[in-house]
């Protein structure tokens, strides 16, 4: 999430892949601050959209301004789709 500063424009589909656990296997939980680092680097355009996978069982506190309008359960894997609250 560090990394995202250097990207100077906007897009219009984001797709977020975090790694689910580290080489030791402990859970990670990178969808929340991957998703306030989008934000904060204002990567996102007005009516763009963030397609995150995660795996079912890490919880995501949605940051400020962004909502989920839709989610798809694939065995242990989620896909939520964010934009901007209207």
């Amino acid at each position: 999430t560090r990394g995202l500063g250097w990207l100077r424009e906007q897009f219009d589909i984001i797709f977020l892949g975090p790694p689910y656990k580290d080489e030791l296997k402990r859970p990670l939980a990178l969808t929340a601050p991957t998703l306030r680092a989008i934000i904060e680097s204002k990567l996102l355009k007005p009516e763009g959209w963030i397609i995150g996978q995660r795996q079912i069982k890490e919880p995501v506190a949605v940051p400020e301004g962004l909502m989920e309008f839709r989610q798809e359960k694939y065995g242990d894997t989620v896909l939520s789709f964010y934009k901007w609250q209207q």
